[in-house]
């Protein structure tokens, strides 16, 4: 095999890393124009835009720039909802690669700067050298007017470099707190706080592990918020989101430190309780119903309510032979009996578990 068999495949990846930046640059700054947090969803809808790879998406972002529609946070996950499944490992891998690469492009373009500089000491550095063998009149004018001609080149130089400094100082600074955060926010739902669906995943196995190996309860809650549809379409997303929020907070506030809440999908969430039985799961979870529903809502704007919100719950605990899917598809299936049953309610077969785990002795 030729040892030049591999030199169109690195010059594709090099022009398509080349690509990834560009792409990626323009994200960054439409990003920072916005002022919005750079989660990976808001990078992926403005990264995708720019990549020009999906038509419906950009259709979608260029018919609300012409209407002068905005582009929150909040509407940036509405179009990462509608348009991208979830964000692959390879999409955020392609991200990652190309943050680190921009990196490297601009402390390079920094580092041309100082090389600038460098060619001005040398000018002072031979005038100095000049200077030490007592020169004649003549050649002392042309030492000054060397210095003078550098010295003018060098302020015109230094003024654009500061300039480029800081510009190229910010932005590697951004560049770079937006990759520590692409590993942390990947597990982050953005607009709750609370942890996403991949977080979940991961945590649950993590949970269920600990808790077979150390022979520990743990306590799973499913809770989904009622008629949420009919919230959104009578008052709008933006009520919307502020109804899920809510519910986040409130769910954040009646668990403890070692225990971890996620939103789980649209407008249901999940909460994962170590080293707890039935009693404290079923606590936490009829707190957190009753909590939802004695707030009343209202818009911002003029004070009127919002219909109460209510939610529903399914909870269970973790049997011997469980695995994570069986887990948590029993839970589901009492969340359902709870929507089945009327709402507004918590449906649990703890008691049953404890039954079960009492004949098994």
């Amino acid at each position: 095999m030729s040892k030049y068999s591999d030199a169109p495949s690195n010059n594709r990846q090099n022009v398509e890393l080349s690509e990834s930046v560009k792409w990626l640059r323009l994200a960054v700054a439409k990003i920072n124009e916005l002022s919005i947090p750079a989660t990976p969803e808001v990078y992926s809808v403005w990264y995708e835009y720019y990549a020009d790879r999906k038509l419906d998406l950009k259709k979608a972002i260029d018919k609300r720039i012409s209407k002068g529609g905005d582009f929150s946070a909040s509407t940036c996950e509405h179009l990462f909802n509608e348009y991208f499944v979830e964000i692959p490992e390879q999409k955020l891998s392609e991200m990652r690669q190309a943050i680190r690469a921009l990196i490297t492009l601009l402390q390079s373009e920094l580092s041309e700067l100082n090389s600038g500089m460098e060619s001005y000491s040398a000018a002072l550095y031979s005038c100095a050298d000049d200077l030490t063998h007592d020169p004649e009149v003549n050649s002392l004018q042309s030492i000054i007017q060397v210095l003078l001609a550098e010295t003018k080149k060098c302020r015109s130089r230094n003024h654009q470099a500061l300039s480029k400094v800081y510009h190229l100082s910010s932005e590697i600074n951004s560049l770079q707190e937006s990759l520590e955060k692409m590993g942390e926010e990947v597990y982050q739902d953005s607009l709750t706080g609370v942890g996403n669906r991949r977080g979940f995943d991961e945590q649950l196995s993590t949970a269920i592990k600990k808790s077979q190996l150390d022979n520990s309860p743990l306590a799973l809650i499913l809770l989904d918020i009622d008629f949420f549809k009919r919230v959104n379409d009578a008052h709008g997303h933006l009520v919307g989101d502020r109804v899920l929020r809510f519910v986040a907070e409130t769910i954040k506030r009646s668990v403890k430190g070692g225990d971890f809440v996620a939103r789980y999908g649209g407008e249901e969430f999940a909460i994962i309780l170590p080293n707890t039985e039935a009693a404290g799961g079923s606590s936490v979870a009829h707190q957190v119903q009753a909590n939802v529903a004695k707030t009343k809502l209202t818009k911002k704007k003029g004070g009127t309510p919002i219909e109460s919100v209510t939610i529903s719950g399914g909870l269970s605990i973790l049997r011997e032979c469980d695995t994570a899917e069986s887990f948590l598809n029993r839970v589901d299936g009492l969340l359902y009996d709870a929507k089945s049953a009327g709402r507004n309610m918590i449906r649990s077969d703890c008691q049953q578990a404890i039954k079960i785990k009492i004949e098994s002795q």
